[in-house]
């Protein structure tokens, strides 16, 4: 049976953050199963522009409960392939939320992919340290 995820990313708003190249997420389970990669796409939107939170639907056949890590790639295509991710959330079909703190670039000088895995009070604190500005919850 599928699962639906709502999947929301907030694009930085730096200059040159957005990003006109195909992103994908892999969705890790706590029960150790993940989904392959999806692809981040709302036909006929340009999606992750500069400051932009975005909201995108995916299925999956994979049995994932509760996800505990995110993977994301960027293939590297278009004009402007880098892409500034500040946070990426899931929403679970229950309307339980995960958010996973990113602040990094993925391109190619800093890496295509990535993993990222849900976070605790302590890197809460750290991260808000860091990012004074950014709204962080865990």
């Amino acid at each position: 049976m599928a699962k639906e995820f709502f999947i929301n990313t907030k694009t930085g708003s730096k200059d040159s953050s957005g990003t006109d190249a195909n992103i994908y997420i892999q969705l890790h389970g706590a029960n150790g199963k993940s989904s392959y990669f999806e692809d981040l796409d709302n036909p006929g939107i340009d999606d992750f522009m500069r400051g932009a939170v975005d909201t995108f639907e995916i299925s999956t056949n994979q049995d994932i409960d509760k996800v505990v890590a995110i993977t994301l790639k960027n293939d590297n295509s278009e004009n402007h392939p880098g892409w500034f991710c500040e946070w990426v959330e899931i929403v679970h079909g229950d309307g339980n939320s995960t958010r996973f703190p990113v602040y990094k670039w993925l391109d190619s000088s800093s890496g295509l992919i990535k993993s990222f895995n849900e976070y605790t009070e302590e890197k809460a604190a750290k991260l808000h340290k860091k990012h004074p500005k950014a709204k962080v919850h865990a």
